[in-house]
């Protein structure tokens, strides 16, 4: 009885661990201010619109920098991509504490972590200027030079989360087992 107890636990830990739902960005909302010369401080000379998005198909909102850059932004189901339009010749963004965008979303977005693609062309932007928080990406580029047409693509890794019928399935099964243990215990 105690190994039809010992494989039954192991069946229902294995069950229970298997394949992890697929996160996504897509459908969550998220507000996106321009902050400048730190974090706390929207910057009164930019304006997202919309500030206020969920993510969805196609661009989710242009950031108007100073009337001369715009900050086209995309957000898919596991990246976030922006495209630098300015009418400026070789402009480098002030060096500040932040200098950069704040997305915050509206729940926590599960992400675990980020990486730069290989397809950005933003000279300088590592891994290292992304924070993640339970809400929040952050994307800081003080100091950095840029042209027309540099792009910006963040790809995110998100945490692994249980399929319901997992979650069901592990229930049943330690409901059975607290119900086998009873029986042996009136017995």
């Amino acid at each position: 009885m105690r190994t039809l107890f010992l494989a039954a636990t192991a069946a229902i830990a294995l069950l229970a661990g298997g394949l992890p739902a697929q996160a996504s960005l897509i459908g969550q909302g998220f507000n996106v201010s321009y902050r400048f010369a730190d974090l706390s401080t929207v910057y009164a000379n930019a304006t997202a619109t919309p500030a206020d998005f969920v993510v969805g198909a196609g661009v989710d909102s242009v950031i108007d920098v100073e009337n001369v850059t715009d900050l086209i932004v995309d957000v898919a189901a596991a990246s976030l991509s922006i495209v630098f339009d300015t009418v400026l010749s070789s402009p480098t963004w002030n060096p500040a504490s932040f200098n950069g965008l704040r997305f915050i979303g509206t729940a926590p977005h599960g992400i675990a972590g980020a990486s730069v693609d290989g397809a950005s062309t933003l000279a300088g932007f590592d891994a290292s200027r992304v924070t993640l928080t339970g809400d929040e990406i952050r994307l800081d580029w003080n100091s950095l030079s840029y042209a027309d047409g540099t792009q910006l693509v963040i790809n995110f890794t998100f945490a692994a989360v249980p399929e319901p019928a997992s979650l069901a399935l592990l229930g049943a099964g330690l409901l059975g087992l607290a119900g086998t243990r009873r029986r042996r215990a009136a017995a």
